[in-house]
C-alpha cells in the first residue's frame, strides 16, 4: 500500500469493525496522504458475518463518494464538543456520524475523526440544524 501510495492515490474501505479500525489506523499510521471510506455498520451487516464484502453496491459506492482526508489540526476543542451534548446522546452521536460520512465509534473517536478532516463546531451545528436538532 506504502508503494502504491508513491504513484497512485489510496482510498482506505475496512470493515465497520474493531479489527477493520485497526487496520485503518495502521494503514494510516504508514501511508499518511491516504482517503478514507466508510460503509456505514447498518449497510455491512450480513446473515452471519460483518463486512464490507456483505455491503451493496450503493453503500460502497456512496463511501467512495464521500471519502475524507485526514489531518492534524484541531477545528474542534474539546470543551466545544462537550457543549454539543454529542457525548450524552448517541442518536445524535451516530447522526453527526452519518453527516459527515465518519464511520462509527464511540464519542471520543468521534472527536477524533471530526479534528482529523477540519470540521468545526459551527459546521456540526449547522448540520445539526438542518437535520431538525435544535437547543
Amino acid at each position: 500500500i506504502k508503494e502504491a501510495s508513491k504513484t497512485r492515490g489510496v482510498i482506505v474501505l475496512t470493515d465497520p469493525d474493531y479489527p477493520g479500525l485497526r487496520i485503518r489506523n495502521q494503514v494510516e499510521k504508514y501511508v499518511q496522504k491516504c482517503k478514507h471510506a466508510f460503509v456505514d455498520r447498518k449497510d455491512a451487516i450480513g446473515k452471519k458475518k460483518l463486512g464490507i464484502a456483505e455491503a451493496n453496491k450503493e453503500s460502497v459506492k456512496k463511501a467512495i463518494e464521500n471519502v475524507v482526508t485526514f489531518s492534524n489540526q484541531e477545528s474542534i476543542s474539546w470543551k466545544e464538543f462537550l457543549e454539543l451534548d454529542i457525548i450524552g446522546d448517541k442518536k445524535k452521536r451516530l447522526k453527526v456520524y452519518d453527516l459527515f460520512h465518519l464511520g462509527y465509534g464511540n464519542a471520543k473517536t468521534l472527536f477524533k475523526r471530526l479534528n482529523m478532516v477540519g470540521i468545526s463546531r459551527e459546521m456540526i451545528e449547522k448540520e445539526l440544524e438542518n437535520e431538525g436538532y435544535s437547543d
